[in-house]
């Protein structure tokens, strides 16, 4: 099915993780199209893709982008890609993932088979690698459960059980295998209306998608994501606003805001076929009701509070930490569980050949890994 899927890899000035990502490409000899969206502001990128040994074997596309280094540019980036994707489907992935071929293989067949499904994947594990100041591409991988991406398929029949269910635990679709036609239609308007804003983008786009039809998550592992990635999108956004309700403060977000809004409703209302107004209106209701009011109560938990406020400080400091580690045990524990069942399946060769380049790093004075040119 290598004609049927093309992978959008954007990227930016992070060279080990790039490096890491084509590593394992040529590794599994990827049989699909890759369009590289490079939106990098160093040399370094450049002088990698003048090598072409680095991509023998591979299909591969480079295109430099002058967009933003922000969110935004991201968005903008996958958004000029999927112009120029020829085949059905499409794989929008990032440099510091992991996807096993045969994930990928079963998603694309789900699809085939269930044409009122738009996205399709897997199971998706967590995982860290010790390091820091971005050199943390190479080492022994950790694995935990992710509680953002493994969640129920959003198979209702009815768009605003969908919607619904996308209000009460959000989850990124973002790198799932997807249909290219309408992909292209939702990241089109987003970037016909300039959206930059903290996330925002990036969810109403998942909205779109739902409105759209039915999203698959199937049980088989499917991709492994880097959680502590130093210098990507995600960990510049947190950087400067770490939290949910400092990005919906944010003096674009209200206007961004009102020009999403009215792009999901029009998705909803061509899907039922109903009314605009009426679509706006359910649409509205569900928002407020299911998602931003769960915002609010977590906002409200732990304030109050009696005690000085240093002490506070130092109680809610101590609190938080001992919260964080029971919560990062007990994920731990649910990705060895996984781990085992995994172990029984299809998926070992291709988990045990992602843990052997992780633990094998790039040495420019050396011999590069896994017949990587210098």
């Amino acid at each position: 099915m290598h004609d049927q899927l093309t992978l959008i890899l954007p990227i930016r000035d992070r060279i080990h993780f790039m490096r890491r990502w084509f590593q394992q490409a040529r590794t599994f000899s990827f049989p699909w199209r890759i369009l590289v969206a490079d939106g990098s502001q160093g040399a370094q990128n450049s002088d990698f893709f003048a090598c072409p040994e680095h991509f023998q074997g591979l299909h591969v596309e480079h295109q430099k982008y002058e967009t933003p280094d922000d969110y935004g540019g991201f968005m903008e980036r996958i958004s000029l890609s999927l112009d120029k994707v020829e085949t059905p489907y499409v794989l929008i992935v990032a440099d510091d993932d992991f996807f096993l071929p045969s994930g990928i293989l079963r998603s694309l067949r789900f699809l085939e088979k269930n044409p009122d499904y738009m996205a399709a994947r897997g199971e998706i594990l967590d995982f860290t690698i010790p390091g820091k100041n971005g050199q943390n591409a190479y080492g022994d991988m950790e694995f935990y459960f992710s509680e953002h991406y493994n969640v129920p398929s959003r198979n209702a029949d009815n768009v605003y059980t969908r919607l619904a269910q996308q209000c009460d635990k959000y989850c990124c679709a973002l790198t799932t295998v997807q249909r290219t036609a309408q992909a292209r239609k939702r990241f089109s308007y987003l970037r016909h209306i300039n959206a930059r804003e903290t996330w925002l983008p990036l969810m109403f786009d998942d909205f779109g998608l739902l409105a759209q039809g039915k999203t698959h998550h199937g049980k088989h592992l499917y991709g492994l994501k880097q959680t502590n990635a130093i210098g990507s999108e995600a960990h510049a956004i947190y950087e400067k606003d770490p939290s949910i309700l400092d990005w919906m403060t944010r003096p674009g977000w209200s206007e961004e805001m009102s020009k999403l809004v009215p792009y999901v409703t029009r998705e909803i209302a061509e899907a039922q076929n109903i009314p605009y107004a009426t679509a706006h209106a359910e649409f509205k209701r569900l928002f407020i009701a299911r998602y931003l009011s769960r915002l609010i109560r977590v906002k409200g938990k732990g304030e109050g509070t009696a005690l000085p406020g240093t002490i506070a400080r130092k109680f809610e400091k101590w609190r938080h930490a001992l919260k964080r580690k029971i919560i990062f045990k007990s994920r731990y524990l649910r990705a060895q569980a996984a781990l085992k069942r995994f172990q029984k399946s299809e998926e070992v060769s291709e988990l045990q050949t992602i843990l052997d380049i992780c633990r094998t790093p790039y040495d420019p004075a050396g011999k590069a890994p896994h017949g990587e040119a210098q």
